[in-house]
């Protein structure tokens, strides 16, 4: 039985989540950060939660020093982990973590550049949107002081074509009765304008 609740929050987990207001969490262009438990990494954008707010998760991924995304098992290094109270490592359950990737799944990059991929993001697909494309576009770029790490999407003709550098991901959600046990009502995408680094918001609902 334990298993089975386990098994089903893994995989509507990311449904539940809801966008709160800290979109400066993650700066754009993140750079390097490291802790203990898992090492110098990037942080690419966040998801947050309405079921205590305080703890947030982080979207993640790491590089070799000539700024290249590491690689495992032949895929681009991309996964998650909690920040309790904004501060405190914790690690993201294994199912609740697969719940996350079937979602959010990193892809490899169409040409041979080891500095970026891309992340499909599943719950567009079930939204009126007029986006070109259901999928994150994830940079790293080598600067004279360092690598920076950033997540990007095109914007639908609805919002002229911006190139939104996202910060935050969102999912509002309903409880069902059936499996998933979630319905996706609405998918908001936060971040900024990378031609005029104006704030951006941008919701898309359920059809």
């Amino acid at each position: 039985m334990m298993f089975e609740i386990l098994f089903k929050l893994g995989f509507c987990f990311l449904s539940s989540l809801v966008l709160l207001s800290s979109a400066n969490a993650v700066p754009q262009g993140s750079g390097e950060v490291s802790l203990p438990e898992i090492g110098a990494h990037y942080r690419i954008f966040i998801v947050e939660k309405s079921e205590n707010p305080q703890n947030i998760l982080v979207a993640f991924t790491k590089l070799d020093p000539n700024c290249n995304i590491v690689q495992v098992d032949g895929s681009p290094l991309f996964d998650f982990y909690w920040l309790m109270d904004r501060l405190k490592y914790k690690p993201v359950h294994t199912l609740i973590k697969s719940g996350l990737r079937a979602r959010l799944k990193a892809v490899k990059p169409v040409s041979a550049d080891s500095r970026r991929f891309a992340v499909q993001m599943a719950d567009l697909k079930e939204l009126t949107q007029d986006l070109g494309t259901a999928s994150l576009e994830i940079v790293a770029v080598k600067k004279d002081e360092g690598c920076s790490v950033n997540a990007s999407i095109k914007l639908g003709p609805s919002d002229g074509g911006k190139l939104l550098s996202l910060t935050i991901l969102s999912t509002e959600s309903e409880k069902t009765l059936l499996p998933p046990f979630r319905k996706v009502k609405s998918v908001t995408l936060s971040g900024t304008d990378a031609a005029t680094a104006q704030l951006v918001k941008r919701q898309y609902f359920a059809k």
